[in-house]
């Protein structure tokens, strides 16, 4: 009989947004459900990235393209995210009936 599911918090940090963390072992769990919550916690964290970019010189060796989407895999610090105004943003009714901000990509 297999032993039932278990999750070891190794080390929980409170604080705010930008500094809570929380580490832990899962035991006794299938891959395919540790990896849809990877990707749950993945999806919740605020992130920019770089979307348009217009290049009028290049003189590298490197295409366009590749410039432009190798800027968008650049990390940027997303600290204060939630007071950033963003130019291309629409307004949509959530399942809860009240308006919700999503940028559009």
């Amino acid at each position: 009989m297999a032993s039932a599911p278990q999750i070891v918090i190794k080390d929980l940090r409170a604080g705010q947004a930008s500094e809570a963390s929380i580490d832990f072992d899962v035991h006794n769990v299938d891959v395919s459900v540790v990896n849809s919550l990877r990707r749950v916690m993945w999806a919740e964290v605020p992130t920019l990235a770089i979307d348009l970019v217009d290049i009028e010189i290049n003189t590298s060796p490197l295409h366009d393209e590749f410039l432009a989407h190798r800027l968008g895999l650049l990390p940027i610090d997303s600290t204060f995210i939630d007071q950033m105004k963003f130019p291309r943003v629409r307004n949509a009714l959530s399942s809860y009936g009240s308006l919700k901000s999503h940028i559009l990509s």
